[in-house]
């Protein structure tokens, strides 16, 4: 499959301190218009912009705010307060729904027009996913490693780690994580969990209550989870958040029973991305559970975006390509990387590296240190000459 995405980038809307004043709803439409919403985003939209204005007008009285002015400039308008649960949002939908378009075009100038420019982090568990709606990955967020161990006992912050969490996370008013398909239940359980550790000193929270309803992330007014549950899960299936719990560790559980918290859930389901009315009813029949038949006109019309010859892939140099099977995967890359390299008339670096597991399972740490690397290698072979 052959697909162009350009990524959309955030808005770069400003917004003046008289339109501030008017509160998040006013501010939140003039995004929503700028944007070009659908109703069916409009309405995931509202289920951030309707809690917050509620909580404006409390900050401010049920009056209009006063618009005082110093030397002719309108008054700076207060932050919301930076900790108290306003929202826990899971925005769901698949590809072309306009999650992402939301998220950089709306919700982050939002949320940053009434928390402050740090006031919102984006976050996602690959960084791909992660500069897509320009934040950081999950381990990256929370000074951690690809190697560090995600169990409470060593999540706890340290004395090195306090001081750059603490100004990160206390200045935060609102989280955005997105592709949670993707994340495992222990990462986005210590994502909640140190957030809940860094912030709280800051606002006085009590730290054993981290995985409560109003307390998770550390108390945080605004968090929304996005993604599409029929994603790719992470490796393993078995610690995703909507895999089985049977015999899964207390870590995961704890992180099934956060997301599972959140308060809202919105469904995305108008399609965006695509235009073509035959194209929409082929991919809206391959997220139907159970699958459903292609008509016999649906059919031939996805059998003629076969590629038979090389004159048929002219004009896709710079294309996504996706395949269902690793093999083709490896073959496909560096053909890609030359025709993109040919394309931008550009040098083309190919540097050699040695895939290995990172993260090996507990028995392997008993093994003499030969032995251990010897295993690691032999299992990365394997997994790496395995169909999928």
């Amino acid at each position: 499959m052959l697909e162009s995405l350009p990524p959309l980038a955030p808005s770069v809307e400003l917004i003046d301190v008289a339109e501030l004043l008017l509160g998040p709803a006013k501010v939140a439409w003039k995004l929503i218009e700028k944007a070009e919403l659908n109703a069916d985003q409009i309405r995931a939209v509202a289920l951030v912009a309707k809690p917050m204005e509620d909580a404006w007008k409390k900050l401010n009285g049920a009056a209009e705010p006063a618009r005082g002015a110093v030397g002719g400039a309108a008054e700076a308008p207060p932050c919301l307060p930076k900790v108290g649960k306003l929202v826990r949002l899971l925005m769901v939908g698949g590809g072309g729904c306009g999650k992402t378009r939301i998220i950089n075009r709306v919700l982050k100038p939002l949320l940053k027009a009434f928390y402050g420019e740090r006031g919102v982090l984006t976050e996602a568990s690959s960084n791909k996913a992660a500069r897509l709606i320009g934040g950081k990955t999950l381990h990256a967020a929370n000074k951690l490693m690809g190697t560090s161990s995600l169990r409470t006992v060593h999540l706890r912050i340290k004395k090195g780690e306090q001081k750059a969490l603490a100004r990160v996370y206390g200045e935060l008013g609102a989280k955005i994580l997105d592709e949670f398909s993707q994340t495992s239940a222990k990462l986005l359980h210590a994502d909640a969990y140190r957030t809940t550790m860094a912030r709280a000193a800051l606002y006085s929270l009590q730290p054993d209550r981290y995985a409560l309803p109003d307390q998770t992330w550390g108390a945080l007014p605004v968090v929304c989870v996005s993604g599409d549950e029929l994603q790719l899960p992470p490796v393993p299936f078995e610690s995703s958040l909507l895999a089985p719990l049977e015999g899964a560790s207390d870590e995961q559980k704890a992180g099934v029973a956060i997301f599972s918290n959140l308060t809202h859930v919105y469904r995305l389901t108008t399609q965006m991305r695509f235009d073509d009315p035959v194209l929409v009813s082929i991919l809206d029949k391959m997220r139907t559970k159970g699958g459903a038949r292609l008509t016999p006109s649906e059919w031939r019309a996805l059998e003629a975006t076969e590629a038979k010859s090389e004159a048929d892939l002219q004009g896709t140099e710079l294309w996504y390509q996706a395949a269902y099977v690793w093999s083709i995967v490896t073959m496909a890359m560096p053909i890609r990387s030359v025709l993109s390299a040919r394309q931008a008339h550009a040098t083309l670096f190919v540097i050699q590296a040695e895939d290995e597991l990172l993260n090996p399972w507990a028995e392997l740490q008993s093994l003499p240190p030969p032995l251990a690397a010897a295993a690691k290698r032999r299992v990365g072979e394997a997994a790496l000459r395995h169909a999928n």
